[in-house]
């Protein structure tokens, strides 16, 4: 499980700096290889030959013309046709990537991270090791990242990576 133990120096901003770059880089990390195993997902449905779905993936899947909302849609339909999962299943996943993932991932991705002195002092004591982030939309807002935040996301991109392992296109040949 990650974050059992924070690493200690002896100044706070090394210690909350380097946790911080670790929340983001194991959570990012995650959904980076959760939608790898979306865009396979895709591919092996649509592709019986390994050349083909190959192409397909560089072609069309994994270029900046298939955004993440696009990827969820098509999941959401797939694991609904091939009888991976029910309606219900199949739009909760869509749900939780779009809705919880992604905006997540926006967040880490693109916001700055708060280093007031405040927020530094408090680090030391928090048993939660919460991060904060700026997240400017009009005004500026502060996006907590604790624990609790972070094992929900690294478990949540676990579990869907999980189903699609579970799961294979009835089209799907190993050639």
């Amino acid at each position: 499980m990650p974050f059992v133990q924070v690493t200690r120096y002896s100044d706070p901003r090394v210690d909350y700096l380097d946790h911080a770059h670790d929340v983001r880089g194991r959570i990012i990390n995650s959904i980076a290889e959760m939608e790898q195993r979306i865009d396979t997902y895709i591919c092996e449905h649509f592709c019986k030959n390994r050349e083909k779905r190959n192409e397909l993936m560089e072609v069309i899947i994994s270029t900046k013309h298939l955004t993440f909302q696009s990827k969820a849609e098509i999941l959401q339909c797939l694991l609904e046709r091939n009888g991976h999962t029910t309606k219900g299943e199949a739009k909760k996943v869509y749900s939780h990537l779009v809705n919880t993932i992604a905006a997540k991932r926006n967040v880490l991705a693109h916001c700055s991270l708060h280093i007031s002195a405040g927020v530094l002092k408090d680090f030391k004591n928090d048993n939660e090791k919460t991060v904060y982030f700026f997240k400017y939309l009009n005004t500026k807002k502060v996006v907590p990242f604790g624990k609790k935040e972070v094992v929900e996301m690294i478990e949540l991109t676990g579990t869907i990576s999980g189903l699609l392992m579970l799961t294979k296109s009835p089209h799907y040949k190993n050639t």
